[in-house]
């Protein structure tokens, strides 16, 4: 099969677009959404990052996010500065 697996930058990207879009915080459920739509007919997500509980552990890896106490994930860079 010619289907093209979706490169880790491409998930980082879509998660940090995802979460720029929401504000700087969003729902696990969202961004694995926003993840799980990348896959098209011809690109696959890695094989590691496939399982919705497999995908929310690999944006936990990304160091960009943390996990807020209230179950959002926040996005730590990329955001303007608050004073």
């Amino acid at each position: 099969s010619n289907s093209k697996e979706i490169k880790m930058s491409e998930i980082e990207k879509a998660v940090k677009k995802c979460l720029q879009k929401e504000g700087g915080a969003a729902g696990m459920d969202l961004l694995v959404k926003c993840v799980k739509d990348l896959q098209t007919k011809t690109k696959k997500l890695p094989k590691n990052c496939k399982s919705n509980k497999q995908i929310a552990k690999c944006i936990m890896k990304m160091d960009f996010v943390i996990k807020h106490r209230y179950e959002d994930i926040i996005l730590t860079t990329g955001l303007p500065k608050r004073d």
